[in-house]
């Protein structure tokens, strides 16, 4: 039987990966910010223009919501 990369040897940490979920959401909240206010905009300027609810928007800048892909399209 073929060896597989985790035969045992190798532990896989699952925890690093929440982790990594919960900076991306930071650093992707950071760079909606910034790229609201570079360009002047509020939260509900910037939500109109996303097409998605104020609320919506604001959970997402607070890191509370996970994003959609369409609104990052």
């Amino acid at each position: 039987m073929p060896r597989h990369r985790n035969d045992g040897k190798l532990k896989v940490d699952v925890a690093s990966d929440w982790d990594d979920n919960e900076r991306l959401h930071k650093r992707l909240s950071k760079a909606l910010i910034r790229i609201r206010d570079m360009n002047g905009l509020l939260s509900k300027d910037m939500a109109e223009r996303l097409k998605v609810t104020e609320a919506y928007m604001s959970q997402v800048l607070n890191c509370k919501r996970d994003v959609r892909l369409s609104m990052l399209n």
